[in-house]
């Protein structure tokens, strides 16, 4: 039935005026039947007002000049998205562009990218990266229950700060992009500093606990001769424009260092 419905959507059109026909196997019928207790054919849906669009699918969140769309996966072979998209697309003078086998050019883009990383030379980052910070605390800013004392500094500190390193709408550039920061890190009785990476769809997030926030992973750097300190200054690097995040933390009074990559789809 999937293998039926792959190719029916590909040559069903609004011009056209016909019926089209999708076979269902007798079992599926009997199956429907012992498990839902009606027959099949009292539950299907029959559309009355026929195919409606919401067109909520795209979206540009940036400026950009467009001037060419370019359709590609297997529902770009269908008639009725095609005809549609020009339809709507063609009245800004956008031209429509619907490669052969343009369900294989997603495929075909993964081979290439594969072999030659500088095929795609520059994407938008559809995420805000950034670590979890513990920074003094001010009470005009932080919430008080983010409130914590540290007992090495004799200070209150926040804590689940977001510092981003990169904004959601970010136009980055393949081997070029590279964000550095210096931390001060706070610690309580380890010779470890633990970088928490995070990423949120808001490009000014304030906490790491915020709601459309996520963990992305972390790095563990470890710190020599650390006792009594209680800070420490970490050096972080953070590399896009591939399709990995790579991130390196160093220790900023030695040559101590980790380095990661995470995927971006994580």
């Amino acid at each position: 039935m999937q293998r039926q419905f792959e190719l029916k959507k590909r040559c069903i059109s609004i011009s056209k005026n016909e019926v089209t026909r999708i076979k269902l196997r007798s079992s599926l019928a009997k199956t429907y039947k012992r498990k839902c207790g009606v027959q099949l054919k009292k539950d299907m849906i029959r559309p009355e007002d026929g195919v409606s669009y919401n067109k909520d699918k795209l979206e540009l969140s940036h400026q950009v000049s467009l001037d060419a769309i370019v359709m590609v996966g297997g529902f770009s072979e269908s008639e009725v998205i095609k005809e549609e998209v020009k339809a709507t697309f063609g009245k800004k003078n956008i031209k429509v562009i619907v490669p052969k086998e343009a369900n294989l050019a997603v495929v075909k883009g993964a081979v290439l990218y594969g072999h030659d990383h500088m095929t795609i030379s520059e994407r938008v980052l559809p995420y805000t990266y950034g670590i979890s910070l513990r920074v003094p605390f001010d009470d005009t800013t932080h919430p008080r229950q983010k409130k914590l004392w540290c007992d090495n500094r004799q200070i209150y500190i926040a804590e689940d700060v977001f510092q981003p390193f990169i904004r959601a709408g970010t136009s980055v550039t393949t081997g070029e992009t590279f964000v550095e920061h210096t931390h001060t890190a706070f610690y309580y009785g380890t010779n470890k500093a633990t970088i928490e990476v995070y990423r949120s769809k808001d490009p000014n997030p304030r906490f790491v606990t915020d709601e459309g926030c996520s963990n992305v992973g972390k790095l563990e750097l470890e710190i020599p001769n650390l006792k009594g300190l209680g800070s420490k200054l970490i050096d972080i690097k953070m590399s896009f424009g591939s399709t990995e995040l790579t991130v390196e933390a160093k220790d900023h009074d030695s040559d101590n260092r980790i380095k990661s990559g995470f995927n971006f789809q994580i």
